[in-house]
């Protein structure tokens, strides 16, 4: 047998023991050809190697760029599951000042309030007493 084939053979008997989201890559990356392989700007667009916390902080760096039904999505949807993901010491220094300021956008209020109300929950008396009360009177 070729050194192809005991390759091919070998990726062949490791694929299952993969994450299935990582097959695809793992078996091109070994490929003979070089031009057959996944770039490393691919490889950090699968799925499996998404940070949904770091996700969603980077949206709120642009999200004064999106439009209604983005941002609304975002709030209710991908924030409130990346919440339990994200640093509690980034709630207070990204999160809550973009919420306060959306506060006041009407459009897209009951999307913002879903984490508001979690962070109201979440916070500690003093968190809450010294961060959020002074802001939202």
């Amino acid at each position: 047998m070729s050194g192809t084939g005991v390759l091919e053979e070998s990726v062949q008997k490791m694929l299952p023991r993969v994450p299935v989201p990582l097959q695809e890559a793992t078996s091109r990356l070994v490929n003979r050809d070089p031009t057959a392989r996944p770039t490393a700007q691919l490889l950090q667009l699968i799925k499996y190697f998404i940070d949904p916390a770091v996700n969603a902080l980077k949206f709120l760096d642009v999200v004064n760029m999106k439009d209604t039904s983005q941002k609304s999505h975002f709030y209710k949807n991908t924030l409130m599951e990346a919440m339990p993901l994200i640093p509690r010491k980034l709630w207070w220094q990204n999160v809550w000042p973009m919420l306060q300021a959306e506060i006041s956008n009407g459009e897209v209020l009951a999307a913002v309030l879903q984490p508001v109300i979690t962070l109201i929950q979440e916070a500690s008396p003093s968190e809450y007493e010294s961060i959020m009360a002074p802001t939202m009177k």
